[in-house]
């Protein structure tokens, strides 16, 4: 019992020592990594194995940039501001930079995947990501991604109706890019004036009519049936256009008829041209223009004419016969 207070003394004092002692370490541990520099640079990329846009040269550029690398202190290296330098780069979706006790610097790049192509009349042209970011063109790899012509706009800040067709050129690169059969077939999309999409088939020499990019899936599900059926019976070139944005159909132009459509524009013509005429009122013009229409669709090609009228689209009977046939059918966009 007497000695008690004397185990009790020794303890502390050891607990003293450890302490002073563990200090002791930190600091020297401290300074040793205070002394250590880097010896090495690991890079990895996260992306397509196949399309890297940036690779390990590059990388090791953008660190140069902000100083060298191998033999600079690691005690002195500021990882956040070498995060944001290679986070400046495009291509770089985000950058992870750490370093270990071995004295190597570790950096992970998580690469920007493209999925469309874009051309604009202007000239311009460059890439989309999944998030709709513009990408610049790559000297090193050309992307194998949907390609968009005829993109009204080229500048950084878009109209409202120009990003909105943005958002559906991602939407329909994305889905082309995710089905191997129309990433193959699908060899060009093109915009029109009125924001829809007309895509240009790899096999076949018609055009594809899409419209806006929404019910993909029901939209190619009737291409795609179409195709099975109307080629095993009349062959990859018989339609020169195949109309798939109405809801449960497909409307399909076989080569020819097109080549004797009247345009709309010159059937106001010559609407306006017989109006102007005091004798003719507004039946009589529209009889005179169909038989005008007509005279011009024989001329033309052998095949039964479609004419525009008011905007308005009518099958004109060749014969009596043909009357008796022709049929309306009612369409419903999708």
């Amino acid at each position: 019992m007497r000695n008690l207070p004397w185990k009790k003394i020794l303890m502390r004092a050891l607990w003293i020592m450890l302490g002073v002692a563990t200090m002791v370490f930190f600091v020297m541990a401290w300074q040793e990594k205070d002394k250590k520099t880097i010896k090495d640079i690991q890079i990895q990329i996260a992306g397509e194995e196949t399309q890297l846009f940036i690779n390990e040269r590059d990388i090791k550029e953008m660190l140069k940039a902000g100083g060298h690398i191998i033999g600079a202190k690691m005690s002195s290296l500021n990882l956040s501001a070498i995060e944001k330098t290679v986070a400046g780069n495009p291509w770089v979706k985000k950058a992870e930079i750490y370093y270990t006790n071995k004295q190597v610097l570790h950096v992970l790049i998580e690469e920007r995947i493209p999925v469309a192509r874009i051309f604009t009349p202007g000239g311009a042209s460059f890439y989309l990501d999944s998030t709709g970011l513009r990408l610049p063109l790559s000297e090193k790899v050309v992307a194998r991604v949907p390609m968009f012509t005829g993109f009204p706009s080229d500048r950084p800040i878009l109209s409202k109706p120009d990003s909105q067709l943005l958002k559906e050129v991602v939407t329909l690169g994305k889905f082309l890019n995710n089905d191997s059969l129309w990433s193959a077939q699908i060899a060009q999309i093109d915009i029109t004036p009125q924001a829809n999409f007309e895509l240009v088939p790899v096999i076949g020499d018609h055009i594809i009519a899409l419209g806006r990019a929404t019910d993909l899936e029901a939209k190619f599900l009737r291409l795609q049936t179409f195709y099975k059926q109307a080629w095993m019976q009349k062959g990859v070139h018989y339609y020169e256009r195949i109309d798939i944005r109405y809801k449960d159909q497909v409307v399909a132009i076989k080569q020819g008829t097109a080549k004797a459509q009247i345009d709309s524009a010159q059937s106001a013509l010559l609407i306006q041209g017989l109006m102007a005429q005091p004798a003719l009122d507004a039946a009589a013009a529209a009889d005179s223009v169909a038989a005008k229409v007509i005279d011009t669709v024989k001329q033309k090609a052998k095949v039964k004419p479609v004419i525009n009228i008011n905007n308005k689209t009518k099958i004109a009977p060749l014969n009596s016969k043909a009357k008796q046939n022709s049929k309306t059918t009612k369409k419903s966009n999708n």
